[in-house]
């Protein structure tokens, strides 16, 4: 979606002129552009992770079922967990020391990963990694706020989700060269660090770069914006917050469910798939991780892009008709649809039909998920927002969760079968795609309805 066609958006939903004119400054696009960075750190420790499972697994011993644990309840449910606070305690102090904080401990933790000789070591760096990390976005989403308005918030927020949905695929395509790169030159590496496996080193690699992100993250500039930004956002807020959330859920429950629950198992379906795909391919067809990362990343990168592609171009056909509420028509389709190619990854005799099948399924989710923020934000009133989108978040977090540890589960069940993790990862995956789809179509009238609501309450 364009900045030029959301904004489009905000003139049908009835948002005045005034309201979107104001200019952001060189220290407001500076800002941006850290988050943006922080946000790609952020992706490269975790794809370390990922790419380094498979050479993890034969070094320490590990079954699928604890690998499910590690990108389950290590990496999605320890997010969860500390998201919410982590974005209480930015709300309250300076949100430039709290991100740095976290740029500074998910980077210790990543180095710790390269010393870790047992699951449980594993485990715990992770969690320590994800709890970190689980405070860039909302953080990040607070801070652009602060420094961004009207048409000029609509275009840094687009900014920042291409980050997120291709930093994927940017840091997959990282990944492989340092993993490429330090098996080629592991002769001149020093020699504490010869002899060490590739993940070991490629974690040390990542983290040491972590205080420089944080240094960068202080620099912001936040002051100048800050009394006119809380003044803003204390416009509308009512006097009994809790009163006010409690009629609001009771009256919008099935909205809510609608939204959140299709995310959640939209999660259940894709968190595996993206978690489990760098150890399927190598197990199934001998890849090593330089070749995972550099081709699993090239296509997350091409996919990414069509699937923003397609978001916009759904939008320039119906978004003048539908207007916000265009991703919940949408929805339904996008989501069934991407079941079929799901289906497929676990049939396919080679990896790059693989790679074929999940590109179509990421086109197809990628295209639904770019319009879901407009929708989340759009049915929750002003002073709620934060409070709601965030305790949202976290629940369909918990169960994304499940995910993977459903799949190792499954996998160890089958682990006599050479396509047995990608059958896994289909059996798990086409439930809860079609289980998604049909929840938000189920959901699509109390959804419309709330965007009503919102959209009347912020015009008076």
């Amino acid at each position: 979606m364009s900045a030029l066609e959301m904004s489009r958006g905000e003139k049908s939903a009835g948002v005045p002129e005034s309201a979107v004119v104001e200019k952001a400054s060189k220290a407001a696009w500076f800002a941006l552009w850290v988050l943006v960075a922080v946000c790609l750190l952020r992706w490269v420790d975790q794809v370390v992770l990922v790419i380094g499972t498979e050479p993890m697994k034969k070094a320490l011993s590990l079954s699928d079922l604890q690998i499910g644990l590690l990108q389950g309840l290590g990496l999605t449910l320890a997010a969860a967990i500390g998201s919410v606070p982590l974005a209480w305690l930015a709300d309250r102090t300076d949100r430039r020391w709290v991100l740095a904080g976290c740029v500074l401990f998910w980077s210790a933790a990543t180095g710790a990963r390269g010393i870790s000789h047992s699951f449980e070591h594993i485990m715990v760096s992770t969690v320590g990694m994800s709890l970190a990390d689980a405070g860039l976005y909302p953080i990040a989403y607070a801070i652009i706020a602060l420094l961004f308005h009207g048409k000029q918030r609509v275009t840094a927020n687009l900014i920042f989700y291409a980050a997120g949905a291709l930093g994927y695929s940017v840091a997959m395509s990282l990944g492989g060269l340092v993993f490429a790169a330090l098996e080629r030159h592991a002769a001149q590496l020093p020699a504490i660090l010869q002899g060490l496996d590739s993940w070991r080193t490629a974690s040390f690699a990542v983290a040491i770069v972590g205080p420089l992100f944080a240094l960068l993250v202080v620099f912001i500039r936040l002051d100048e914006h800050e009394p006119s930004a809380r003044k803003r956002e204390a416009v509308g807020t009512p006097s009994e917050p809790t009163q006010e959330l409690r009629r609001y859920l009771r009256n919008n429950w099935r909205a809510l469910v609608g939204v959140y629950g299709s995310a959640a198992l939209g999660g259940m379906a894709f968190g595996p798939l993206l978690s489990w795909l760098p150890a399927a391919v190598a197990r199934r067809y001998g890849l090593s991780p330089s070749e995972v990362g550099s081709q699993i990343g090239t296509m997350f990168l091409v996919s990414t892009i069509v699937g923003l592609g397609l978001a916009g171009l759904l939008n320039r056909v119906w978004g003048r008709r539908f207007g916000e509420s265009l991703p919940v028509r949408t929805a339904p389709y996008l989501t069934a649809f991407s079941a079929i190619p799901l289906l497929a990854v676990a049939f396919v005799e080679s990896a790059n039909a693989v790679f074929a099948a999940v590109f179509l399924v990421l086109v197809l989710l990628i295209a639904f998920n770019a319009g879901m923020p407009t929708v989340y934000q759009g049915i929750t009133p002003r002073g709620l927002r934060a409070t709601v989108m965030a305790g949202g978040t976290a629940l369909t977090t918990l169960l994304v969760s499940s995910g993977p540890i459903l799949v190792g589960y499954v996998s160890d069940s089958v682990a006599n079968r050479p396509n047995g993790l990608l059958l896994s990862c289909a059996a798990i995956g086409v439930p809860f795609t079609l289980l998604s789809a049909w929840l938000i179509h189920w959901a699509a009238k109390p959804i419309h309805a709330a965007l009503e609501m919102v959209r009347r309450a912020d015009l008076t």
